[in-house]
């Protein structure tokens, strides 16, 4: 009997297959979630870099503010 009759044998190789199809797609979710975490703790860190500049420029006016009122 040639191995592809093989009824039990088909349906271990299409098992196989699908538990290999899974496993990909498992993957590929996960490395979809790494993908949008990494660019979220990005923004994150943008957005902080963006208030601290905003905050430093704010003293730096305030201070400059200030030695203008320390003048009168």
């Amino acid at each position: 009997m040639p191995m592809g009759c093989n009824p039990q044998q088909q349906q271990q190789q299409q098992q196989q297959r699908e538990q290999q199809q899974q496993q990909q797609q498992q993957q590929q979710l996960e490395k979809k979630k790494n993908r949008n975490k990494n660019k979220l703790e990005t923004k994150k860190k943008i957005n902080k870099r963006k208030e601290s500049t905003k905050n430093k420029k704010k003293n730096e006016e305030n201070n400059k503010e200030e030695g203008n009122n320390n003048k009168c």
